[in-house]
C-alpha cells in the first residue's frame, strides 16, 4: 500500500455506531467509507449532498459591469 494520511474527526458516538453498522452491511469499514466519500468529492469537484455549493466555473451569461 502507498503512503497514507491520518484523519481525525470528532463525531457523536450514536452516529458513529449507527453508521458503522450500515457500513458493515455494505461491506465497508470506516476507512473505506471515508475514502469513497473523498474520491467522489474529487471526481465530482463537489459533493452531491451539498449540490448548491459545488465549485462551478463563473457564469458568462451576463456581461461584466465594465463591458456595459
Amino acid at each position: 500500500m502507498g503512503k497514507t494520511s491520518t484523519i481525525r474527526a470528532r463525531i457523536k458516538p450514536d452516529l458513529k455506531e449507527k453508521t458503522e453498522h450500515i457500513f458493515k452491511q455494505l461491506g465497508l469499514n470506516t476507512t473505506k467509507a471515508i475514502t469513497f466519500f473523498y474520491k467522489q468529492v474529487e471526481l465530482k469537484k463537489g459533493c452531491l449532498l451539498m449540490e448548491p455549493f459545488q465549485i462551478r466555473p463563473p457564469s458568462r451569461r451576463f456581461p461584466l459591469p465594465d463591458a456595459i
